[in-house]
């Protein structure tokens, strides 16, 4: 006969059974990852010790009892290392350690299990086997050697290094991470007991129990507790925990009230905006309103913070479903900050009863300038809409009143004058067409693409687009300029166009027979290169010399869309440039617009 079962041998078998059953379908049946590979791998290897150990202590025979010793040392070696790779991942301190040098953690336990299976010839890991025959079963009597001490120093090294892993995460996680912890505390309290009950095997200081191995015997309870863990607590399951991260980690600020309104769990976005990183002990089952009333006389101001807490105190009490108001909370701290958020509370149930409330509260500050923004340009194009039917309907009028002249008079020079005067009103039109059109489209006028250009260059070319109308004028241009070169950074078809619209402007207003002068000057000093552009027109009021770079004034007895300015302003601003206007002397108006010269420096002034 080859096997005598005892009681403690059917405890052995209950375990393996145990562990087969209680976590093969839990595990197996949770997604792939790496964390429930390790697990399995650490039950596999607590089977083997529990199965094996069940079938040493059963035999009769001395050589059966040392094969199935071999068995069961296949779970002891890699256990430690497992359980290490487990926790490990669980923390997720995995970063520390490559994978080659993990893979090495094995080296060890291999060394040590080929000392195992070359006993009968080394005796390093034995010293001596022999066959206790007496009370209560039949049994194996070792005295232990050299690498049984050393293979049982690198597992204790392993297991509690992956205590003091399981130690700092819950050092690192907050009162309000139930979930962690409750992994971490179930988790550590289910190791504990198989590491007990191998240090009584070894040290043998209970002697009624020094024949027998407790640790397959601890492992029914860790099992147990493990199963705990994984139906309960949530462990090895990633939704809790992404639960968790999310709530802890999102952007948006997240409280949670109970039915007394009464603050009992916040994210960290909350603690820092909020709270004002207050201690959380001060903030924690205190009372919501009262708390705010405390951060409003520190430096935290919720707008119709009344109204919130009467708000949610409705909601708790089943009278609304939700609660949501837009609302400014100023910021005291050195700057006075407002920013506007978005508060939204919603009732927590528990068994179709409102248990409390969570509260989002959300930075819409951006939002609410977008919308002002997308506001104000719709305003925008409705007056310009306006203004464009209201300008193109008083041109096409004189348009339609002199063609018809033309048409009926019988005078060759009545004819002419008309023609002349189609001639300007058309130009007008393509004027106001554009100008429009420019405003419109500003944003992609801006987005142009950056180069260096001659300043020179560009006025040159704006001179000769103008030639033809300074005819019609019988106006002159006078440029003077240096031979340098006047290097700037922009886009060549958006300047000329602002000094097109700068030149057009002079045309209007000078009288027949004037000249218009147009300078470029180095301004060392400010590493500046200035464009002046000067009339001998009526000038323009001091009063409306501020005025005139904003939308729709204008000035005048020719009076145009008010636009044109307005993007000129832009334009040059968004080049790090200035644009203004002064009186002439004796008369008139000069026009000026300063852009920085090419330097080191002026890429990153130009937010290149």
């Amino acid at each position: 006969m080859w096997f005598e079962f005892s009681v403690y041998g059917l405890m052995m078998a209950a375990t393996s059974v145990l562990a087969i059953f209680l976590f093969a379908y839990p595990i197996l049946s949770r997604p792939k990852t790496r964390l429930r590979t390790y697990f399995l791998l650490l039950v596999l290897s607590a089977f083997f010790w529990s199965f094996g150990y069940f079938l040493e202590i059963s035999s009769v025979e001395l050589e059966l009892m040392k094969f199935f010793n071999l068995v069961q040392y296949i779970g002891i070696v890699t256990l430690p290392v497992f359980f290490f790779f487990l926790i490990l991942y669980f923390t997720r301190e995995y970063g520390f350690i490559e994978q080659p040098l993990l893979l090495l953690l094995f080296f060890p336990s291999i060394i040590h299990y080929f000392l195992v299976l070359t006993d009968d010839f080394t005796h390093l890991f034995y010293e001596s086997i022999t066959l206790n025959t007496s009370e209560p079963f039949i049994r194996m009597e070792l005295v232990y050697g050299t690498a049984f001490y050393s293979n049982m120093i690198y597992s204790y090294l392993l297991v509690f290094g992956a205590f003091y892993l399981l130690f700092r995460k819950f050092q690192e996680t907050t009162p309000n991470e139930t979930i962690i912890r409750s992994q971490i505390v179930v988790f550590t309290f289910g190791a504990t007991f198989p590491i007990l009950g191998n240090i009584i095997r070894v040290t043998k200081i209970i002697p009624p129990l020094d024949f027998l191995d407790l640790t397959p015997v601890a492992f029914m309870i860790a099992f147990v507790l493990f199963t705990y863990a994984i139906f309960e607590v949530g462990f090895l399951d990633l939704v809790p925990i992404a639960r968790n991260h999310v709530f802890r980690d999102i952007h948006d600020m997240l409280i949670v009230l109970d039915s007394h309104l009464n603050i009992i769990d916040f994210n960290r976005s909350a603690h820092r905006i909020i709270f004002a990183n207050r201690p959380e002990s001060n903030i924690r089952n205190k009372n919501f309103k009262s708390i705010i009333y405390e951060q409003t006389k520190r430096n935290v101001h919720i707008s119709n913070s009344n109204h919130l807490y009467q708000g949610i105190s409705t909601l708790i009490k089943g009278k609304t479903g939700l609660y949501t108001q837009d609302t400014e909370i100023v910021f005291s701290g050195k700057q006075v900050e407002r920013d506007y958020y978005n508060i939204t509370a919603t009732p927590l149930y528990q068994a179709n009863r409102i248990v409390g409330a969570i509260i989002l509260i959300r930075d819409i500050s951006a939002q609410r300038e977008a919308d002002v923004v997308l506001q104000q340009k719709t305003q925008m194009q409705e007056v310009i809409l306006q203004l464009l039917s209201h300008d193109l309907r008083n041109h096409l009028n004189v348009l339609k009143g002199y063609s018809e002249l033309a048409v009926s008079s019988d005078s060759l020079e009545d004819t002419k004058e008309s023609l002349e005067a189609i001639e300007v009103k058309s130009s007008a039109i393509l004027d106001t067409i554009n100008e429009v059109t420019n405003y419109l489209k500003i944003d992609k006028l801006l987005a142009g693409q950056r180069k260096q250009l001659n300043l020179n260059q560009v006025v040159v070319d704006a001179i000769e687009v103008m030639g033809p109308e300074c005819a019609f004028k019988k106006v002159t241009i006078d440029f003077g300029h240096s031979s340098q070169p006047a290097y700037v950074w922009g886009d060549a078809v958006v300047l000329k166009s602002v000094t097109l619209n700068l030149l057009q402007n002079a045309i209007k207003f000078s009288p027949p027979n004037s000249t218009i002068n147009v300078q470029i000057k180095d301004l060392q000093e400010s590493a500046q290169w200035q464009v002046s552009i000067a009339d001998n027109g009526p000038g323009i009021n001091k009063g409306l010399q501020e005025e005139i770079f904003k939308p729709f004034v204008s000035f005048g007895t020719e009076k145009g869309t008010g636009l044109g300015l307005t993007i000129a302003k832009t334009v040059i601003e968004s080049l790090a440039g200035e644009i203004w206007v002064r009186d002439n002397d004796p008369q008139g108006a000069i026009f000026y617009f300063v852009l920085p010269k090419i330097t080191e420096d002026s890429e990153e002034l130009l937010g290149k």
